[in-house]
């Protein structure tokens, strides 16, 4: 068997290793937690909510014009007649279904301590559950919530999409500064980039696209807050690294935005640097966050 290159595999190793897909049922008292695993897991890392490894696959997946998944069906194989007690005794019908992905480290598989460092494939309804075999049971549902940014894999039109070297979102493109920034950080958590050099007003940041290096190693993640300190600013991340941020480590940032008509028309500081409403031609609707 041919090896992988050596820098194929630190990008396994730093970006995508081991993700796992979680559901969790919400019926009336009740919340059942699965885990597209080869064990039980419990996320976050220290808590007590247990996932318990099932083989399971999505199918019939429908996607919203927005890039997001609309409608699914997630079937559960081998069941053994596991479920029976759950179909006669709860209503499936209509209670909420959640699907989410989590990342690990590669080496130590520790899982985020933080219940929010995770990605929402999807959050919806359930139909009534069928047994389309004797050993597979499935769970259609439908989506019944508004529309997330952050899941966004489409943009619409051309509305304020701030891309990096065009200016339409009236941006002074000699202004570098004001795309990025770059340093060392001064410390940190696995899931907070905190450096003296980053004295943007709170918020500046936020949305934005964060690159770290630590031991050679790099990690990109979205900006999910911006806050500046009192003796430096902070940068928090959507989904935890497998490592902790120390003194050293460098960093890149990248200026983004929420594609919201707020943003756009320049009331929020991840936004343009001016009035840019006439550039806005998408859903002045989306932009509603659910925080979780």
């Amino acid at each position: 068997m041919k090896n992988l290159n050596s820098y194929v595999v630190e990008k396994i190793d730093a970006d995508a290793k081991a993700p796992i897909v979680l559901v969790e049922q919400h019926l009336d008292g009740l919340t059942l937690r699965w885990a597209l695993s080869k064990s039980n897991i419990t996320f976050p890392s220290g808590g007590t909510a247990i996932y318990y490894a099932r083989t399971f696959g999505l199918s019939e997946v429908g996607m919203a014009a927005d890039g997001q998944i609309d409608t699914v069906t997630v079937y559960f194989d081998n069941i053994d007649a596991s479920f029976d007690t759950y179909l006669e005794s709860y209503d499936f019908q209509g209670r909420l279904m959640r699907i989410m992905r989590v990342y690990r480290s590669g080496e130590s598989e520790v899982l985020p301590s933080d219940a929010s460092q995770y990605n929402e494939v999807f959050f919806g309804e359930m139909d009534q559950p069928s047994c389309t075999d004797p050993a597979i049971m499935s769970f259609p549902a439908n989506s019944g919530d508004t529309i997330d940014p952050p899941m966004l894999s489409k943009y619409y039109g051309s509305f304020c999409q701030h891309r990096f070297g065009d200016d339409d979102c009236t941006v002074n493109l000699l202004d570098t500064s004001y795309y990025s920034t770059s340093g060392e950080a001064s410390g940190g958590t696995t899931s907070i980039l905190k450096a003296t050099t980053l004295t943007q007003a709170s918020d500046y940041w936020k949305y934005g696209i964060v690159k770290i290096e630590h031991d050679s190693i790099s990690y990109s993640r979205k900006i999910k807050n911006y806050s500046k300190g009192t003796g430096s600013g902070e940068v928090h991340v959507d989904i935890a690294l497998p490592v902790t941020i120390t003194s050293g480590d460098d960093f890149e940032i990248q200026k983004g935005c929420d594609f919201t008509w707020d943003t756009c028309a320049s009331n929020n500081a991840w936004g343009p640097s001016g009035e840019n409403t006439n550039n806005f031609l998408g859903f002045i609707h989306i932009g509603m966050n659910r925080e979780n």
